[in-house]
């Protein structure tokens, strides 16, 4: 099985802070694992996921802690538990002027 990882550009004025997040994470990981072969899709998987938790470890340049301590003080605190029920898909459907509506 071959893989293939295709960087595609981002476009506009201006990257957006969390679009820039992204592609210094998607650069640094495809640079790492560029000459690396892999045979299976688990493998690219372990692969990333190894290299996930190094980045997020790994401190800022220009300000205290790193990913990781970011999430802890900032995110984690944020989450809430996942809902009880599934979420439902709803059908939606335009209705012109001339029909009315019933309640």
């Amino acid at each position: 099985m071959k893989l293939a990882i295709i960087l595609r550009g981002l476009t506009g004025p201006g990257i957006k802070r969390s679009e820039a997040g992204v592609q210094v994470v998607q650069r640094w990981i495809v640079a790492a694992l560029r000459k690396r072969r892999f045979f299976s899709l688990e493998e690219v998987n372990q692969a990333i996921a190894e290299l996930l938790v190094r980045l997020n470890q790994r401190p800022f340049r220009k300000r205290e802690g790193s990913r990781a301590t970011l999430f802890a003080q900032l995110d984690r605190p944020a989450l809430h538990p996942l809902p009880a029920t599934r979420y439902e898909f709803g059908e939606w459907k335009k209705v012109s002027r001339q029909h009315r509506l019933s309640r």
